[in-house]
C-alpha cells in the first residue's frame, strides 16, 4: 500500500501543506513550488518510508498478534513522522534585509561601546546579547 500511496498521494499532499503553512497562503504557484521541492527530495524520501513501511509491514501482518498491530501502528506512524520532521522539517530563515543589517550592525557598534567601558571584550563571532546575559550573569 505505501508503496503506491506515499509517491503519489502523501508526499506531494505533505510537501503542499507544508509550502501554504510557510508561504501563508495557497495557489498555484505554492503548489507548483511544494512540487519542485518534491521533485528534489522525492528518490530520499521513497527510500525513507520503504525502509520504515516495509519491514512495518511485515511486523504487523507477519509477527504481531491482532491484539498489539494497533499499537505498534501508532508508533510506527510515529517514528515516520519523526523521520519526515528529521528531514524535511527545517524552514529556511528569510534573508536578512538591508535594514536588518544596518541594525544589527548598529547594535554591535553600540554594546561593543558599552562593553569596552566596563572592560569586557566582545568577539566578532558572537551575538551581543548572549555576551551581555553571560556578563550579567556573571555579574550577579
Amino acid at each position: 500500500m505505501n508503496l503506491i500511496v506515499d509517491p503519489i498521494l502523501f508526499l506531494p499532499t505533505f510537501y503542499s501543506f507544508r509550502e501554504a503553512m510557510v508561504e501563508e497562503r495557497v495557489g498555484f504557484d505554492v503548489i507548483r513550488a511544494a512540487l519542485v521541492g518534491y521533485s528534489e527530495n522525492y528518490w530520499e524520501d521513497w527510500m525513507n518510508s520503504w525502509m520504515i513501511w516495509f519491514p512495518g509491514h511485515v511486523v504487523t501482518y507477519g509477527i504481531a498478534p491482532p491484539a498489539l498491530r494497533i499499537p505498534w501502528m501508532s508508533m510506527l506512524s510515529f517514528g515516520y513522522v519523526c523521520v519526515l520532521s528529521c528531514t524535511r522539517g527545517q524552514i529556511d530563515e528569510p534573508a536578512e534585509t538591508p535594514q536588518q543589517a544596518e541594525e544589527k550592525a548598529k547594535l554591535r557598534r553600540n554594546l561593543s561601546r558599552r562593553a569596552s567601558i566596563v572592560g569586557i571584550r566582545i568577539h566578532d563571532s558572537e551575538d551581543p546579547r548572549v555576551v551581555a546575559r553571560k556578563k550579567s550573569k556573571e555579574l550577579s
